[in-house]
This record gives structure tokens, sequence and C-alpha cells, in this order.
């Protein structure tokens, strides 16, 4: 079961969450530091917990969906939508390779509260997760507008300055909007000097 997370607010969790987490006799993490504060945020310490990352996917899979198949497993992320921008997904198409059933709760998802608090017309958006790490990469990717015109980058809050200026040799004069992560600060504007 992926169970989403509060983005920032411990409060924002809803009811269903708080069942499954209860229920759950392993949550599985992408950090299990963040899931011991969540869980004990909550009183529910003492759970078993197992780490779930892109360092060690490739090992932890199949003893993840072993114990899916006998009992209820809970799978978190730091904050938001469980596979969203970290392996989740993987786990996802692996439990669906081996008709191990999975169900989503629905919740929160940083690049939605940011695509709604822009005011722009979102009968049609894409989200295009978070740019390459690396400048030239970063460069080659920040790049060229969809066809959409409404797209959503997500990006850590340290980063977030040189990709809006990569934004600005796309498209000096197209209108943006940047929020940072798990905060409700939100700026818009033209890339325009």
């Amino acid at each position: 079961m992926f169970v989403p997370t509060p983005l920032g607010n411990l409060r924002d969790i809803t009811l269903r969450a708080l069942d499954v987490l209860r229920d759950a006799t392993l949550i599985v993490a992408e950090d299990s530091r963040v899931a011991r504060r969540l869980l004990s945020a909550y009183e529910l310490p003492g759970r078993e917990l197992w780490t779930y990352h892109e360092h060690n996917a490739a090992a932890t899979t199949g003893a993840i969906l072993e114990r899916a198949r006998e009992a209820l497993v809970a799978v978190v992320t730091d904050a938001g939508m469980p596979g969203i921008s970290d392996p989740g997904s993987a786990l996802v198409a692996a439990a669906r390779a081996a008709a191990v059933p999975v169900e989503v709760l629905p919740g929160p998802t940083a690049f939605a509260c940011a695509a709604v608090l822009s005011g722009f017309d979102l009968r049609r958006f894409a989200f295009e997760g978070f740019p390459p790490r690396a400048g030239g990469e970063r460069r080659a990717d920040g790049g060229e507008p969809r066809a959409t015109e409404r797209s959503a980058k997500a990006d850590g809050s340290n980063r977030m300055r040189g990709g809006v200026e990569g934004l600005h040799g796309v498209d000096p004069f197209r209108t943006s909007t940047a929020r940072r992560h798990r905060a409700s600060a939100t700026t818009r504007g033209s890339y325009a000097p």
C-alpha cells in the first residue's frame, strides 16, 4: 500500500493513511530517520521499518514483495506521494510483474500544489520531474518548452535559482511560477530581467 505523507505540516495526513500505518506489519521508507519522526509524531513507534532507495532497490525489492504477499506493507516517502521522483515506481512495476496487488492512497504531491498556486490554466500541463543535478546535463534538460506550454519541474530549494535562470535563456518572456518544496511561498512572473 503506497501511503502519501505530509509535505511539511504533519497535520496534513489523512485518517486513512494513519490507519494503514497503524495496521502495517512492515513500513518501507525512503529514509528511516524521516519515517521514524513521522511515526513518533503519530504515536506509532516500534514498527518494523526497512529502507528502500535508489542505492538498495535492486537488493531489497524481492524481499519487500514477499512480505507484501503475506501481510500489509506500507510504502512511504520523505514527503508527498511515494513513486514520484523516488524509486517507488520501480517497486510498483516489480509488484505488477510478480502479480502482487498494489494500492495507492490519494494524497499530497508538491507539484500539484505549485501548479494550482500558479493560477495558470491547468486543464492540460505536464510534470517533468527533477532536472539532472550536473551543470551540463542540467542546462541540456532545462530547456525546451513542452507542447503544453505549461509544465512543472521539481527541484531542491538550493538549486531553484539556477533552474529559473536556466529557463530564462530558453524563453525570457515566458511566465512562470516557482514554489519552494514544503513551503507556501510562491513567486510568479516572466524570466525577463
